[in-house]
């Protein structure tokens, strides 16, 4: 016998839940269960379990950012907020095209992002040039970018990230949230690479952030403990009812 897990976004519900173990079912996957990503991304980071107690855990996806505080291996509050990277791309075609009069593709918009992006003022200023198809000649021209551009286009997007770890946060029960005001938040997923996006949310929050090494994978790297039975989720794994 083997077992299939899945990682749950933070706010999936359990109608959302039965949806997947029904599929994975008739699939025949084995054993089906699920787990909060804000919960793995936590525990792959290497840190040990106990370690993480008032952590607030923060995994900024593509499509979405999970936000969750979490005590040990339990998760007190957990929200999302419907942006990530995919529309930290989207951000930077609208700029380009307000700013700038040029249409861009999200994969270039990508590019912008990776080479030269940043949500903080950085000590050495990038630029990189880029193409795009003129609004108004209708030919494509050459473009100019800085990272100071980019943090202009993403601004949106790191603001909707830092209310939805104020309103984590705020949600703490009183008797706890002493506990948790003095820790840290833990950044993961792959918009975790944004330049500056922890010194950003730090800012703002006025609590330390960390970016462990190779964010991307925390979430992986936590699978094989926890079917290894190293460790265990302090609510049970969430099964769906049939």
């Amino acid at each position: 016998p083997y077992t299939t897990l899945f990682r749950s976004p933070a706010v999936a519900t359990n109608a959302n839940l039965k949806v997947l173990y029904d599929v994975a079912k008739r699939a025949k996957l084995g054993k089906i269960e699920f787990v909060e990503r804000t919960l793995l991304a936590a525990i792959g980071d290497g840190v040990p379990v106990k370690a993480h107690l008032g952590s607030t855990v923060v995994e900024i996806g593509a499509g979405t950012t999970d936000v969750a505080v979490i005590d040990g291996s339990r998760v007190l509050y957990a929200c999302a907020v419907r942006t990530g990277g995919n529309y930290m791309d989207e951000e930077i075609v609208r700029f380009m095209k307000r700013a700038y009069n040029l249409i861009i593709g999200e994969r270039s918009a990508e590019l912008i992002k990776i080479q030269i992006g940043s949500a903080w003022q950085l000590d050495e200023k990038l630029s990189m040039d880029t193409k795009g198809r003129s609004l108004i000649e209708g030919i494509v021209r050459t473009r100019t970018l800085t990272d100071s551009n980019v943090r202009e286009a993403i601004q949106e997007c790191v603001v909707l990230i830092v209310r939805a770890i104020r309103e984590a946060r705020d949600r703490i029960p009183s008797d706890i949230s002493s506990g948790v005001q003095d820790d840290l938040i833990v950044l993961s997923g792959g918009g975790a690479l944004v330049r500056g996006i922890d010194k950003a949310i730090e800012d703002n929050i006025q609590i330390r952030v960390i970016t462990r090494r190779d964010p991307i994978r925390y979430v992986a790297s936590a699978f094989g403990p926890l079917l290894n039975g190293e460790w265990k989720p302090t609510r049970p794994l969430v099964y769906p009812s049939r």
